[in-house]
């Protein structure tokens, strides 16, 4: 058997620790990027909930809020357009302000977030000839005209919506976002019952 030269020997020994410590120095840096990412995926998720997801949500529950508060105006609006009376009203036959005001406060309790400050009925009267519009909040004072005039009843309302999420002072006050967004509402209906203005 031929003898190795030391020389030999040793310089093979020493390339083989150099590729065993390389293998490691690269598992190693394989490991740390993974532990990287895994560390910073919390703080990424947490900007994309934060700053894009619940600002989206809100939009979206804002929106649907605003929809759902405009359909109470409206079934108020259209309810009291079938009143027998438009200020005075019994019990069996409320007048029009109060099936305004009941329907409409009725409509919105159905659904979270909306919030009603004040009601407003008004009569609407329009000139079929001239177009010309008059509105007044209180009942007729003399018989209603049906052949010259188009009578009409308006419900006005003012309410706020709240937001799904609201974040207190994170932004700045931001109506819809971090404060209530503050609505206005109208919807007008042809009055069935005109002699009835008058009462």
């Amino acid at each position: 058997m031929t003898e190795k030269n030391p020389k030999k020997l040793i310089t093979e020994k020493l390339e083989e620790m150099n590729t065993t410590n390389g293998a490691k120095q690269m598992s190693s840096k394989n490991r740390t990027r993974k532990g990287s990412s895994l560390l910073e995926l919390p703080c990424t998720l947490f900007v994309f909930l934060i700053m894009l997801l619940m600002p989206m949500l809100n939009l979206a529950t804002t929106t649907l809020r605003c929809s759902l508060m405009g359909m109470a105006v409206t079934e108020g609006a259209h309810v009291a357009s079938k009143a027998h009376s438009y200020e005075s009203g019994t019990t069996d036959k409320p007048s029009a302000i109060t099936l305004a005001n009941d329907l409409t406060n009725a409509a919105a309790s159905r659904f979270g977030g909306l919030h009603i400050d004040s009601i407003e009925t008004a009569i609407i009267i329009t000139n079929a000839a001239t177009g010309s519009v008059t509105r007044q909040t209180g009942r007729l004072t003399t018989p209603p005209d049906s052949s010259r005039f188009i009578y009409q009843i308006e419900t006005n309302v003012r309410a706020h919506i709240d937001p799904l999420f609201q974040f207190t002072n994170a932004f700045g006050d931001i109506a819809g976002l971090t404060a209530a967004l503050p609505m206005n509402y109208s919807s007008r209906e042809m009055f069935e019952n005109p002699s009835g203005l008058t009462q």
